[in-house]
């Protein structure tokens, strides 16, 4: 991984503070986090991921939404979205408020999507990031098309106090093969593909031609062991009914009166994490 020996470009500067950066795994409907997340000063979110309906499990707080071209083809009207979301949810799978009022940062700038991001009002403020899936795949030492979650952490390092904290980006929901082996050495249930959606969409998460989400966490992993990353919850802790720990490497279930902080629960796993 080259991401600290690559020339950081802060594309938000003068942050203060601790850093959180929101994915949509299902994780967070498993295990909610959204009273964690929210004790963040700035909080990351990707995509369209909606915090409106949805705060217990990912908080109240968005500053910064890194988007792909998905939005900007929904807003335009050059796509029909889909309704994926939840019942709650449907129908405002796309909301355009996400960039009124907050900081909105555009990763595909092909002249194409910078057309049609002119479409859209002045009062969205979103800001095309020009060439930064190149940049950020140099850095990475790859070619391979990165998510726009590796993206959105890969910005948030280069501007925020390290370590970054993430949330929401764990497992990926493929339960094929090497996927399988990742959610099972950290104890995770079988889970669908975004916690805003039903089961509906999990044929999503083993489609081809997506991005190595196995790779990404391997390297979320290996940027944590190097302190500038922080995963939440620690190595896929899962906490049944808060009030259960389910040690991953025995697996068995280890009972709390009341649920203590995530530090004691770090120390109580650490031990065993060790061991992997």
């Amino acid at each position: 991984m080259s991401i600290l020996r690559c020339k950081s470009h802060v594309i938000v500067p003068n942050i203060s503070g601790t850093c959180a950066v929101v994915g949509s795994s299902d994780s967070l409907r498993v295990l909610p986090m959204g009273v964690d997340i929210d004790k963040h000063g700035t909080v990351w979110r990707v995509n369209n991921a909606p915090e409106i309906g949805f705060e217990a499990w990912v908080g109240h707080n968005t500053h910064i939404r890194v988007i792909n071209h998905v939005a900007i083809d929904v807003w335009t009207n050059s796509i029909a979205p889909k309704l994926e979301g939840r019942a709650s949810h449907r129908g405002r799978e796309f909301p355009r408020e996400i960039c009124i009022g907050r900081r909105c940062l555009l990763i595909d700038t092909d002249q194409i999507h910078l057309q049609r991001l002119a479409r859209l009002p002045n009062n969205m403020t979103i800001q095309a990031l020009h060439g930064i899936r190149k940049t950020v795949g140099r850095c990475a030492g790859t070619t391979r098309s990165l998510s726009a979650g590796y993206i959105s952490v890969i910005l948030a390092l280069w501007s925020c106090p390290r370590p970054v904290h993430l949330y929401g980006f764990m497992p990926h929901c493929c339960d094929h093969r090497r996927h399988r082996e990742i959610r099972q050495r950290f104890g995770w249930p079988y889970m669908n593909y975004k916690y805003s959606h039903t089961n509906n969409t999990k044929w999503v998460c083993c489609a081809s031609g997506r991005e190595n989400m196995a790779v990404e966490f391997e390297n979320y992993l290996s940027m944590e062991k190097q302190g500038i990353l922080k995963l939440h919850p620690y190595n896929g802790l899962f906490i049944d009914n808060k009030t259960r720990v389910l040690d991953f490497e025995n697996g068995i279930w280890t009972s709390y009166k009341d649920l203590p902080s995530e530090a004691v629960l770090r120390a109580h796993i650490q031990a065993a994490s060790k061991r992997l």
